[in-house]
């Protein structure tokens, strides 16, 4: 069991109907969720720092390696791996933000970003 899936049963349980059996579910793992994030949001934000200041130099990789395979210079398997690295680093810093959150809003926020983002990528990839 990690953060992760703790703040999603907690999502699960909040949009549920509210039952004893749910309270009490929810009152433990409101306690679980506390005490795996001990450092609280000032720890958080500095780690949350890090994961920024990652993606920008995984994004500028990418697009040299991209700019290298334009020219002939690498495989189509560098490109792969270079934006791999890219969407490793941005799947890092979504779910150190997840694992911040505390309401089951700011969760459904997210989750609406990840379900926009999807139905994008679909729109596009079906223009192509």
């Amino acid at each position: 069991m990690n953060i992760i899936d703790v703040e999603d049963a907690i999502y699960d349980l909040e949009q549920a109907p509210y039952t004893y059996d749910n309270a009490a579910e929810l009152a433990s793992l409101y306690i679980i969720q506390a005490h795996m994030s001990k450092e609280g949001i000032t720890g958080t934000t500095a780690v949350i720092q890090e994961e920024v200041e990652d993606i920008l130099p995984a994004y500028r990789q990418y697009c040299q390696v991209k700019r290298q395979y334009q020219c002939h210079e690498v495989t189509e398997q560098a490109v792969v791996e270079a934006l791999r690295i890219v969407g490793e680093e941005i799947r890092d810093l979504f779910n150190l933000i997840y694992s911040g959150t505390d309401m089951g809003k700011e969760r459904k926020i997210l989750h609406n970003i990840v379900e926009t983002l999807k139905e994008d990528l679909d729109k596009k990839s079906k223009n192509c």
